[in-house]
């Protein structure tokens, strides 16, 4: 088998599909579906709600998507809504629900290995076992891919375990999700630098550095044959390091006094308010900066929710009511 690819799925099989890689980095895509977007991109205006196991996939900080965190190895199944409110935020757009495997719904072992061009490697790795009322699953990947420009490369590690208990009348589900990916994309270059050299870069590092961790409880309880309740808990952490080259404002004066200005007439200052020479001469090339930018964030929240399925004057019913809180720092 080959592991899944569930946004190029998405891509191929969906009508409405798009994509887009403004990072330059064919782990960061942004997910467009009728003109809304799921992108890992701070800024970009979030159409689109993405849920995982039942819990917000979103970030907390800008609804960002990352689809580098999914264990691609471990997904059941997909469903991809309308638009619809009761998926909550950034669904305007619609709605991208995303289901694991368990021990129940997959049993045995797989282990494979790929690799190809720019030093391209992967290993991936699931098993899944039922014994009784009780299943484990755990699946675990690593992916290695230099890319064929400069300073282009990608590293993504994942792990995903789940243990479940299934009785007569309910299911209980514990699941842990780890994540680690450093990307490094070129982004857009102008056309007259690719004509001299198609690898070439034109501003670098574009580095992001993704690190994620969630832990979560779901269950499902059956009262009768027509109602049931379904209720979900989770926290994690994500921890985001954005490191981008770019060009600078801050450029040589051109009034002779020997000092970088931020804008005409402008001297840039240290925080302390003292001037900058311009430590590298008067040539504005010879300048660049370094952006840096760290997001940490702590997410936690809670869902429950009642599913009726009895006729209502013989008429075929599904009825929802429930409510969810999302929160993070």
């Amino acid at each position: 088998t080959i592991t899944p690819d569930p946004v190029r799925a998405l891509n191929e099989q969906v009508g409405g599909v798009n994509l887009d890689s403004a990072s330059g980095n064919p782990y960061q895509p942004t997910l467009v579906y009728h003109g809304f977007d799921a992108s890992p991109l701070q800024g970009t205006p979030e159409g689109l709600a993405v849920y995982v196991n039942g819990v917000r996939f979103n970030q907390a900080f800008g609804d960002t998507v990352n689809f580098d965190l999914l264990p691609n190895m471990a997904i059941d199944q997909m469903n991809l809504e309308g638009s619809n409110p009761v998926f909550g935020l950034n669904a305007l757009g619609g709605a991208l629900n995303v289901q694991l495997k368990n021990g129940f719904t997959y049993n045995g072992g797989e282990i494979e290995a790929s690799g190809g061009s720019f030093d391209t490697f992967g290993l991936n790795f699931q098993y899944g076992q039922q014994s009784g009322n009780t299943a484990v699953y755990v699946a675990a990947s690593g992916t290695h891919q230099d890319g064929w420009r400069d300073v282009q490369s990608s590293n993504l590690e994942n792990f995903y375990g789940d243990i479940g208990w299934r009785g007569d009348t309910g299911e209980v589900h514990f699941n842990v999700l780890l994540a680690n990916s450093v990307l490094n994309g070129p982004g857009t270059s102008p056309v007259e630098l690719l004509a001299a050299d198609p690898a070439a870069q034109f501003t670098g590092p574009n580095r992001i550095s993704n690190r994620f961790m969630q832990v979560s409880l779901s269950g499902n309880l059956a009262i009768s044959d027509t109602l049931s309740i379904q209720a979900v808990t989770y926290y994690n952490n994500f921890l985001q390091r954005v490191a981008n080259g770019n060009v600078t404002n801050d450029l040589p004066c051109n009034d002779g006094s020997g000092l970088l200005c931020s804008d005409p007439g402008v001297d840039s200052t240290t925080f302390r308010g003292a001037t900058i020479p311009a430590f590298l001469g008067p040539n504005p090339l010879a300048y660049s900066e370094l952006d840096n930018q760290t997001t940490n964030t702590n997410g936690y929240g809670a869902s429950i929710q009642a599913t009726d399925t009895q006729s209502v004057f013989g008429f075929k019913n599904h009825l929802v009511g429930g409510v969810s809180f999302d929160g993070a720092q």
